[in-house]
């Protein structure tokens, strides 16, 4: 049931997130198929032979070597904090919170408002926050952790998450 051309590294015990192992990598030449932020993935083809695997396995041994005691400038104390959030509680279906009158709010007035888009982390693709989801505290500090770690924001009205679309007051 494995991908044998998949190779996932976990960096979360180097200190750093994924994000910024795949910038360090990058640095030494090698490029990520996905990093996230705990781990990077690597595609492996029937084309890469002994010395690409070795040359892998040696940018990860220095990176391993030699990034540990610079994590803390990048993000560590960020990365432990990127347990997800527990599920929000559903105050509209989906469909009510499509077709209601929605606003744009700073996510410091957001707490306790219901999303009105859908906001995901590529990778992995799955929603933190959904049409009709109500909008906790918690789960604002994992969307503003997740982006000042380097997630990539897909699907959210403003990507830099300072906004959030909600439904509309009254």
């Amino acid at each position: 049931a494995l991908d044998r051309t998949k190779l996932t590294v976990q960096v979360m015990g180097l200190g750093m997130t994924g994000f910024a192992a795949e910038e360090e990598l990058r640095r030494q030449g090698i490029a990520c198929e996905l990093a996230d932020a705990r781990n990077v993935l690597f595609l492996l083809s029937y084309a890469d032979g002994a010395q690409e695997t070795e040359r892998l396995y040696a940018a990860l041994h220095t990176m391993a070597e030699t990034c540990a005691p610079l994590c803390t400038s990048r993000g560590a104390g960020e990365a432990a904090l990127c347990a997800l959030p527990p599920l929000p509680e559903t105050a509209l279906t989906p469909r009510e919170a499509y077709f209601a009158r929605t606003e744009h709010v700073s996510v410091t007035h957001a707490v306790g408002r219901t999303a009105a888009e859908t906001i995901v982390f590529y990778p992995p693709g799955i929603p933190v926050l959904a049409p009709g989801d109500v909008i906790d505290a918690a789960t604002l500090r994992y969307l503003q952790t997740m982006r000042a770690i380097g997630a990539r924001v897909v699907g959210a009205a403003d990507a830099s998450l300072d906004t959030v679309t909600v439904i509309a007051k009254g």
